[in-house]
């Protein structure tokens, strides 16, 4: 009877043992799950739905599967799945891709589209599934970055120069004879021509608004030169501020996603406890814990993280800052440097 008491005993602890070994990896398994499934709406979105709002969520999300798998390449669950997003990631960029082409359409066809509020309704928007390119499809990126610099330019280029001509034409219609201002007087002390000083106001950016290009088809609309001069550089002005904060906005390289790290494993088992008997994570379908599989806290760490390999975000130095700034400046400069040479006159 004694016997077999102690073998109860025995048998109790035993189970005790496996049970607080299963309650120890319960949460960093359940974490490792959830960040490595791939829900099926996430699938159906991007392979049977054209882009709309309802992606931005979802390309979010996927870019933090895309960085868990990455970080947990060691695991063979991880590596199982990397065809599987590699044709997802395929997938999410074409149609991207092809959405943002459509949307420079408009751009590229009319000189009377609005710039700026496609900027702000549709680039801006979506600014997100450009992010995942610029992460994930750098080469689909920098054909779009080149692809809305062309049209931009074009754009910016005609419609200066056919605001300038329209300036032109009222200017056309006021002939003036020069005037020196400084002579106010002549030699025999009689008042010299009249100055009309009220045209100072025109050299502020307060003030009236500018002319715009329609006036020129009134016959009998007349300005001073001065104020055609002050309204063709508030628009250039306004145009190439609202260009530049958009191109920084859109264009800039973002930064890299953090992962949140998995509850950390334990490191060492207590003796004689059979943490993972009914687990078998070994890829070789060796039994954690057994003397072929090496120790149990060996085989377990495939599971967590080490914070080094954690893909956290990246602090940009002044150095890379200020590479990239330069880089935002040259799109900047190739967009409205055309339309700059319409106003140098």
């Amino acid at each position: 009877m004694t016997c077999q008491i102690s073998d109860l005993q025995g048998r109790s602890k035993e189970f005790e043992a496996r049970l607080q070994g299963r309650k120890r990896i319960e949460r960093p398994l359940s974490q490792l799950l959830s960040d490595l499934s791939i829900s099926p709406d996430l699938v159906t979105t991007i392979l049977d739905t054209p882009v709309s709002e309802s992606w931005i969520p979802v390309i979010e999300e996927f870019q933090q599967k895309l960085q868990s798998i990455k970080v947990r390449s060691r695991v063979k669950a991880a590596r199982d799945l990397t065809e599987l997003v590699e044709g997802l990631r395929i997938a999410a960029a074409t149609k991207i891709r092809a959405f943002f082409q459509a949307a420079m359409q408009p751009i590229r066809t009319s000189i009377s589209t609005n710039m700026h509020v496609l900027q702000s309704s549709v680039f801006l928007k979506y600014a997100p599934l450009y992010a995942f390119l610029q992460r994930h499809a750098k080469s689909v990126a920098q054909e779009l970055q080149r692809a809305y610099i062309g049209c931009a330019k074009l754009y910016y280029e005609t419609g200066f120069r056919r605001y300038t001509r329209s300036l032109g034409y009222i200017k056309a219609r006021t002939i003036e004879k020069p005037v020196l201002i400084g002579n106010v007087t002549n030699e025999t002390g009689i008042p010299g021509p009249f100055v009309d000083t009220e045209r100072l106001v025109f050299a502020k950016l307060e003030g009236s608004g500018t002319t715009l290009a329609y006036m020129a088809d009134d016959k009998v609309h007349k300005e001073p030169m001065e104020s055609l001069f002050r309204s063709m550089l508030v628009v250039l002005l306004d145009n190439a501020c609202a260009e530049y904060l958009f191109i920084v906005k859109f264009f800039r390289e973002p930064a890299d996603l953090p992962v949140v790290p998995p509850s950390p494993m334990p490191r060492s088992p207590q003796p004689g406890t059979p943490i993972a008997s009914t687990f078998h994570l070994d890829r070789a379908g060796t039994e954690v814990g057994s003397e072929r599989g090496g120790t149990a806290s060996k085989r377990l760490s495939i599971i967590s993280v080490a914070e080094s390999n954690l893909g956290l975000p990246n602090v940009p130095t002044k150095e890379q800052e200020k590479e990239q700034r330069a880089a935002l400046d040259g799109i900047w400069k190739q967009i409205m440097e055309p339309a700059t040479q319409f106003c140098k006159a």
